[in-house]
């Protein structure tokens, strides 16, 4: 099982990065990070390629429900054979609100 998110990092030019991360469960490592100015569904797809090359796909994906993971990116990542498994964001009308607590940690402490 392994979990994806971002987190943002402010620059000393004012600008913003978006950190992309993939952890595994197993041994709370990383196993893929990479870094843009402008995250898009196809380009988190990508990264999704370039983590899990050959036949070392996790049978289980947990995410957040961040509109970034659109359309290009869950038939990515459902054409690796990964079952996502989507969380609910805080403050969504009728669900208790879970965090990431696995990438909460590792995006705190970056």
């Amino acid at each position: 099982m392994v979990s994806v998110d971002f987190f943002t990092v402010p620059t000393i030019q004012l600008r913003v990065l978006y950190v992309f991360v993939i952890l595994a469960h197993d041994r709370r490592r990383v196993l893929h990070f990479n870094v843009t100015e402008h995250p898009t569904a196809a380009w988190s797809a990508q990264q999704m390629v370039e983590a899990f090359p050959d036949a070392t796909v996790p049978r289980y994906l947990v995410r957040d429900c961040d509109g970034i993971y659109g359309h290009d990116f869950t038939t990515r990542v459902d054409g690796l054979g990964i079952q996502q498994v989507p969380i609910s964001a805080p403050g969504v009308r009728g669900r208790t609100a879970m965090r990431n607590g696995l990438l909460e940690v590792f995006a705190e402490n970056a």
